[in-house]
């Protein structure tokens, strides 16, 4: 069970690690299009995607770790 738990964290680690690294490089991306303004393009693309997507429960933000209660 332990193993498994080391497991799982390592994958979490992994994948974490892997999120951050995308989004620097879609940041980096999205600053040489759009000079000074990268994360405020990378905040309205989310915005619109989340805004299109249909709530499931409407006491829970879409984001992990925020709550609208």
């Amino acid at each position: 069970m332990i193993a498994t738990a080391v497991a799982a964290d390592k994958e979490y680690r992994r994948l974490v690690k892997e999120r951050v690294r995308l989004y620097d490089e879609r940041l980096r991306l999205e600053s040489r299009r759009f000079p000074g303004r990268g994360e405020e393009k990378i905040r309205a693309d989310w915005k619109v995607e989340h805004a299109l997507k249909p709530k499931t429960d409407p006491t829970r933000s879409n984001t992990p770790g925020l709550s609208r209660a």
